[in-house]
C-alpha cells in the first residue's frame, strides 16, 4: 500500500471543500433570499410563480453541482484505505443535499399546481358569471320581443276592428 501524494491529498482536499462549499453556499442563499420565507412546516412559501419557476431552475442547478461533487469526492475515496467510509461519508452528505433540494423543488411545485388551480377556478367563477349575465341579457331581450309582438298583435287587431265598423 502507498501513501497518498501530496498531489492526491490536495485533490481530496479540494473536492471535499467544493462538496461542503456547494453546500455552504446554497444554505447561505436560502437563508439570504427572504423572497420565499418560511411557512408553517419548514416549507418555503413563494409570492409569484416567476419566484417558484426560479426556485426549480436554482434547485436543479444546485442538485448539478452535489452530484459533480459528489462524483469528485467519490473518485477521491477510491485512493483511500477506509474506501467504504469515505463513500459512505460522501453519500450521506449527498443525500442530506439532495433531500434539503427535493423538498425546495416539491413545495414549488405544489405552489405552481396551486397557483394554476387557484387561476382555472377564478376563470370558471368569471366564465359563469359571464354565462348569467348573459341568460339574463337573452331573457330581457326575450321578453322586449315578446312585448314588441304583442303591442303588434293589439295594433293590428284594432285596425281589423276598426276596417270592420
Amino acid at each position: 500500500m502507498t501513501r497518498p501524494t501530496m498531489p492526491t491529498l490536495l485533490r481530496l482536499l479540494a473536492a471535499a471543500a467544493l462538496l461542503a462549499g456547494a453546500s455552504l453556499a446554497a444554505q447561505a442563499q436560502a437563508s439570504a433570499n427572504p423572497s420565499p420565507q418560511a411557512g408553517t412546516e419548514g416549507a418555503p412559501v413563494f409570492a409569484s410563480p416567476e419566484q417558484a419557476r426560479q426556485a426549480i431552475e436554482a434547485v436543479q442547478v444546485e442538485t448539478d453541482k452535489v452530484e459533480r461533487a459528489y462524483q469528485a469526492e467519490r473518485s477521491a475515496c477510491f485512493r483511500k484505505f477506509l474506501t467504504t467510509a469515505c463513500l459512505d461519508s460522501a453519500t450521506d452528505r449527498r443525500r442530506a443535499t439532495l433531500t434539503r433540494l427535493r423538498d425546495t423543488e416539491v413545495a414549488a411545485q405544489a405552489w405552481l399546481r396551486r397557483d394554476k388551480a387557484t387561476r382555472r377556478d377564478e376563470a370558471l367563477a368569471q366564465r359563469r358569471a359571464d354565462d348569467e349575465r348573459d341568460a339574463r341579457d337573452r331573457e330581457q331581450e326575450i321578453k322586449t320581443r315578446e312585448a314588441a309582438l304583442e303591442r303588434k298583435r293589439l295594433a293590428s287587431e284594432q285596425r281589423q276592428r276598426e276596417g270592420t265598423k
